[in-house]
């Protein structure tokens, strides 16, 4: 019983490691995604040139979004899994009490769940972005990509804002 207990314990804390390192990560690439927007809004050059370069800048900005909602989601998914697994073994073997999920737990699955509409703000600016270059006559640049974003007022301190 000894011996199961210490690769449990083993165990979760080799998930923890990776956990924290995936929070970070994934922290950090959240953080990033202010910075890709206003590269999205330098892009320079005409016609189709433009238009590839502010497709390439939005799907960077979406793939790293996709990389801060990914990770925390899947550290909250295995660390939960793991802990409530590592409870019910030590329950069903040593009358070990289960501890209960406690408020930290709740507070890391709904942070996920707010990264999730960041996810999808992202995937509906690069479907927009990803249609087929059009020239616009109204503007003297020459086919502006126009990401139309229903009306949506980010934080402060973003361009066009």
């Amino acid at each position: 019983d000894l011996q199961i207990r210490c690769s449990e314990y083993t165990t979760m804390m080799a998930v923890s490691i990776f956990c924290l390192i995936a929070n970070i990560v994934g922290a950090g690439l959240l953080l990033a995604v202010p910075m890709l927007i206003n590269f999205e809004f330098a892009v320079r050059g005409k016609g189709k040139k433009k238009h590839k370069k502010k497709f390439e800048a939005v799907t960077l900005t979406t793939s790293v979004t996709a990389g801060g909602f990914i990770l925390p989601l899947l550290s909250w998914a295995l660390f939960m899994g793991l802990s409530d697994s590592m409870f019910h073994t030590f329950k069903k073997r040593e009358a070990y009490p289960y501890g209960a999920a406690w408020v930290g737990h709740y507070l890391h699955g709904f942070g996920c769940f707010m990264t999730i509409l960041c996810f999808v703000l992202a995937l509906w600016r690069y479907w927009q972005a990803s249609g087929p270059y059009q020239k616009d006559d109204s503007s003297d640049d020459e086919g502006e990509l126009q990401i139309d974003d229903g009306g949506f007022v980010g934080p402060p301190g973003l361009p066009g804002l």
